[in-house]
């Protein structure tokens, strides 16, 4: 009874959401925010190079890409043995890109990965905390490879768990040559927190690409978003810098954040989006590479 009508606009990103007060706050409806409305940073995705375009869509959100990123998501998943920091020197080389998913626990990771899928259950959401000291991959088709990288920042935890899960995500962006982008949740009512700054750290220092999506935004009022996604912009740039400063690779930030809310599956078909341009470009790329190979033994 407290939920209300869905909320309908012709420029909505998304369509047919409903906007429903949850614990005090009012659900932050991405759909409810069309490209002229203020706060314009609450929104799917924002492109941190020109924050304030809210009309220009990105190449990746072509009608062409939205049936590959439908089609991709729906494939049938394939599930790697479990690895653990004892046994993480097994990890299979994959002739196919790598994504990784990594956040705080209790981040909504799990939730993100099932509601990419489609809503399948890939993987199971955990009640407690820090529980879990794995990585999981799981194979869609022959074209991208998830993979599920352990939550960390849980203080309960033992030293020795946490020194496990630092060897385990140590050695894994040490060894993986399939790694094409390292996914970093932020959860959106806590924001960013220390431990997510060194994560961003990381990556620069081992030159990987990550992208941030910020998780649980029904949590959030529009200008909470809002200021959020400032901070998240601000401290990005900051990254960028440094790692111009150390001549990283020059797309070592993804430009676009995400906002989603995955329990009512927004931002998720611009996330799906967005991830499928690593399948479809490997696949191009490795096209070329044959016909090359083609033409010199002709």
């Amino acid at each position: 009874r407290n939920s209300r009508k869905p909320v309908k606009q012709a420029n909505a990103p998304i369509k047919g959401s409903v906007e429903t007060p949850m614990k005090g706050t009012l659900r932050c409806s991405l759909s409810a925010l069309g490209p002229q409305t203020v706060p314009y940073l609450a929104r799917p995705f924002v492109d941190i190079r020109s924050p304030r375009d809210t009309t220009t869509l990105p190449s990746w959100m072509s009608e062409n890409q939205r049936q590959y990123a439908n089609f991709l998501f729906s494939r049938t998943i394939a599930a790697h043995p479990v690895l653990v920091a004892q046994t993480i020197h097994r990890l299979p080389l994959q002739p196919f890109p790598q994504v990784a998913v990594i956040g705080k626990s209790n981040v909504g990771k799990s939730s993100l990965i099932n509601a990419l899928m489609h809503g399948k259950e890939v993987t199971r959401t955990s009640s407690t905390p820090g529980r879990t000291r794995h990585l999981f991959t799981f194979d869609l088709g022959d074209q991208l490879s998830l993979v599920d990288l352990p939550g960390y920042g849980f203080a309960k935890v033992a030293k020795e768990r946490q020194n496990d899960w630092a060897v385990l995500i140590e050695e894994y962006f040490n060894r993986s040559r399939s790694l094409k982008r390292v996914i970093s949740l932020i959860e959106g009512p806590t924001g960013i927190g220390r431990l997510d700054e060194k994560l961003w750290e990381m990556m620069v220092e081992k030159n990987r690409q990550f992208m941030v999506v910020i998780t649980k935004v029904d949590t959030l009022k529009p200008l909470e978003l809002h200021a959020l996604m400032l901070r998240v912009i601000a401290s990005l740039e900051g990254v960028r810098a440094e790692a111009q400063s150390r001549d990283c690779r020059s797309d070592i930030v993804w430009p676009f954040v995400h906002a989603v809310a995955a329990r009512y599956n927004e931002g998720m078909k611009e996330l799906r989006c967005s991830l499928s341009v690593i399948a479809s470009d490997h696949h191009i790329l490795e096209h070329q590479t044959r016909l090359k190979r083609g033409a010199m033994h002709r």
